[in-house]
């Protein structure tokens, strides 16, 4: 204890549980308007590409396909932070340089004035190759070369688990995501409230 006799390690667990909550209340809130984002963006797109408008009894399904989409993101981050999990080849400079969720925040950080890039999908490309090399691996063939060209220096376990099947999201995948859409909901899960107002 210090001279007024409070004890270091307290002060600091209280501290920490304060800032956890604060994180869980930022989450949950990034969470739900991401959601709002990621349905009112794949309405915006099926129009946008000529697509019939989804019916009604989709829009709980589309509810839950974001919410696992948004899943996927939050569990690439704990095993991008638990590299011991072997999910992901984390200090690996092509993962790092190509697939990482840094190189999505250092992107979403960036201001896109041009018409044609925002509605470009790049940011949801990218994700969608890193899903995919997650749930399959990289022993079976996983598509186009092109997209996966530097997978062949990577070695990734296949996972297959539920929540990285195609179906699971499979309303989303099917007019993918626009980059300004992207950067809105990659900021409500990477980035921190100080980061986004600076913005």
């Amino acid at each position: 204890p210090d001279a007024q006799g409070s004890v270091w390690w307290r002060e600091t667990l209280e501290d920490s549980v304060a800032h956890t909550v604060g994180v869980s209340k930022d989450l949950r809130d990034g969470v739900r308007l991401s959601i709002e984002i990621i349905g009112n963006e794949v309405v915006r797109r099926r129009e946008e590409l000529g697509l019939e408008p989804l019916p009604a009894d989709k829009a709980q399904p589309l509810a839950i396909q974001s919410l696992r989409f948004l899943y996927r993101i939050l569990f690439l981050l704990y095993a991008e932070a638990s590299p011991e999990l072997g999910v992901l080849t984390v200090g690996d400079p092509t993962y790092q340089r190509g697939y990482s969720l840094d190189r999505l925040r250092e992107l979403t950080q960036v201001k896109i004035d041009d018409p044609r890039s925002q509605k470009g999908t790049h940011l949801y490309e990218s994700l969608a190759v890193l899903f995919k090399l997650v749930d399959q691996g990289t022993e079976d063939d996983i598509g186009d070369e092109d997209d996966l060209a530097e997978t062949e220096l990577l070695e990734f376990h296949s996972l297959r688990a539920d929540l990285f099947k195609p179906s699971a999201t499979e309303l989303i995948a099917e007019v993918k995501l626009a980059n300004v859409a992207m950067q809105k909901v990659l900021a409500n899960l990477l980035l921190s409230k100080a980061t986004k107002k600076e913005q």
